[in-house]
């Protein structure tokens, strides 16, 4: 399973889950046959719509 690594401003690159953990609401990783699925829940507005 992906883990995001602790943040270091001198490593290039491998930002990834830490930018997709920091945007989202819920984070979901589950094991497949082949590879890992991962679903992101992203809030589109702070405000809801009328």
């Amino acid at each position: 399973m992906p883990t995001a690594q602790a943040a270091d401003a001198s490593r290039g690159g491998q930002h990834g889950l830490e930018i997709v953990k920091a945007v989202t609401e819920e984070l979901f990783m589950e094991q497949e046959p082949v590879g890992t699925r991962i679903t992101a829940r992203i809030a589109l507005s702070d405000t809801p719509q009328q």
